[in-house]
């Protein structure tokens, strides 16, 4: 019996020890995530080596608590927002004139974010199919004439290109989307031979070309993929205010009759996957590599 006794007592005392190792734990757990939503936070393209569009009001947003006052800093201006109900915010800077001097840029709420080495001069979105798409010197698209000696004179530190960490699944959002994608995973790459092979051709070309004449710091968002349309670049507000555009929406209209968007892309990365294996059977060969046909 007193074996017995003492198991017993010894249980109902294990038992209130795990509770309350339990309810310590789901109370950290609390604050940590309290923690985590309050955290002041930017989307990725507001990131380290950015470059910011000169004589311009830049839009400067993010994410915050509800309700939370901040202060975002540049050398010679400073700007407060506050959160809204959903933990929104967004400001505008200063209109910035070129400059090829990095400077930081600070948010400090609850917490203080800095983005380093930010420069100030033209910005170009590098939007279309798979010819704005293409690297200097790619796995998928192939590489650009003398592409190893473009690559090796790539010394333009003034020269940013912002690219998205996996490409896009096209039919991987809802067709058509409810409103434009809040963030997206990716990061500014200074260029360099290190770095530029991975470079949209175009867009690159485009940003040295354009500096050689204005002698600006030149940022490029690499926003393109293969096989869509035109009409995926432009606002659906700008193409309805044009009357001669309307037998396009009407014919995209009939197309969206049961479309069904998981279906869609599991479809176009079957064919895409046979593709790619063709072309690779094709260069072992050394023939012609076949040209896809399932961008789209």
């Amino acid at each position: 019996m007193n074996v017995l006794t003492q198991d017993r007592t010894g249980s109902h005392g294990l038992v209130r020890h795990a509770f309350k190792c339990a309810v310590w734990i789901v109370v950290w757990c609390l604050f940590a995530l309290l923690g985590l939503r309050a955290d002041v936070r930017l989307p990725a393209v507001l990131s380290d080596h950015m470059v910011l569009q000169a004589d311009a009001a830049v839009a400067v947003w993010g994410w915050a608590q509800p309700g939370e006052e901040l202060t975002v800093s540049l050398p010679g201006q400073s700007h407060t927002a506050k959160a809204g109900e959903d933990g929104k915010w967004t400001l505008k800077l200063d209109p910035m004139k070129a400059s090829a001097t990095p400077v930081a840029m600070t948010v400090a709420g609850r917490n203080t974010l800095t983005v380093n080495d930010v420069l100030v001069g033209e910005v170009w979105l590098a939007s279309g199919q798979s010819n704005m798409e293409m690297q200097i010197k790619g796995k998928m698209h192939g590489a650009v004439d003398h592409a190893d000696e473009e690559v090796a004179a790539a010394n333009h530190p003034e020269i940013r290109m912002f690219m998205h960490e996996a490409p896009f699944a096209i039919y991987g959002t809802e067709v058509p989307p409810g409103e434009p994608m809040a963030d997206r995973p990716g990061h500014w790459h200074v260029c360099s031979p290190e770095t530029v092979a991975d470079f949209s051709a175009l867009g690159y070309f485009f940003a040295r070309n354009l500096r050689q004449e204005l002698g600006s710091p030149m940022g490029i968002l690499s926003a393109a993929v293969g096989g869509t349309p035109i009409e995926a670049w432009t606002s659906l507000a700008a193409q309805q205010s044009d009357p001669g555009l309307k037998p396009v929406l009407d014919d995209w209209q009939k197309r969206l009759a049961g479309f069904e968007p998981g279906r869609e892309q599991a479809e176009y990365l079957k064919k895409k996957e046979a593709w790619v294996m063709q072309r690779a059977e094709a260069a072992k060969k050394g023939e012609p590599h076949c040209r896809s046909r399932t961008s789209r």
